[in-house]
């Protein structure tokens, strides 16, 4: 698992979104309003900050935490980490 907590994602578009935020979801991430990250309410592309209290907000600034990803980073992280699990490289 990757940890979201007070960083900030570049995402480029619909797809690398859909990525994402299905491991948002799992860590219990919700928009700032309170509404599932199911509903999209940004353009692409953004940068979607994730902070400590489980909320996303969209348009971030890169520098407002040490913490700054591209989407396909994380994704291809997790790709790699699920490839590894199967291999029974990871227990």
């Amino acid at each position: 698992m990757i940890d979201l907590k007070c960083c900030t994602v570049l995402v480029n578009n619909k797809a690398e979104y859909i990525a994402l935020i299905k491991e948002a979801q799992k860590q219990g991430y919700t928009w700032a309003d309170g509404t599932a990250l199911t509903n999209i309410f940004c353009d692409f592309p953004t940068r979607l900050r994730f902070n400590g209290e489980c909320k996303v907000y969209y348009n971030s600034s890169a520098y407002y935490y040490n913490r700054d990803y591209k989407c396909k980073e994380i994704v291809g992280a997790l790709r790699n980490m699920i490839l590894k699990r199967k291999e029974g490289q990871l227990c």
